[in-house]
């Protein structure tokens, strides 16, 4: 691939995604992340995939996440009933994953790829608000 057509990728962001209550009562942090992808769509255009570390993933060997869909994953509890009725189901970007595959097993990191897991709570409630389509 021609690397002069390619578009340069977007700068690291670190969010922290506070309690998974958020996901109901957004406050000012939910109107942050709802502003956030607009922006970045602004300033850089509209990613094409977004690769998240997430910490809330605990496995011997980093995840990568390796599916046409994802789906949330409701991973805590003791929460009202309407957190768990959330839903989001962004599309995956199975080629961006193969990279992210190859780069971490370059660097000697044995990934294991899954198919099956979803978006943590740190990963799709940020995500709902930045980008809920």
């Amino acid at each position: 691939m021609d690397t002069s057509t390619r578009p340069a990728p977007l700068p690291a962001l670190f969010v922290s995604h506070g309690s998974p209550m958020l996901a109901i009562e957004p406050g000012a942090t939910g109107a942050f992340f709802a502003r956030l992808g607009p922006a970045v769509d602004a300033a850089f255009g509209r990613p094409r995939a977004i690769v998240v570390v997430s910490p809330h993933t605990a496995a011997p060997r980093p995840v990568v996440l390796d599916s046409a869909t994802h789906h949330a994953v409701h991973d805590f509890g003791g929460f009202p009933d309407a957190l768990y009725a959330l839903r989001y189901a962004p599309p995956g970007a199975p080629d961006v994953a193969e990279r992210v595959m190859q780069r971490l097993t370059a660097a000697g990191l044995q990934p294991q790829r899954s198919t099956e897991a979803g978006l943590d709570h740190g990963i799709w409630m940020p995500l709902r608000f930045a980008w809920p389509e």
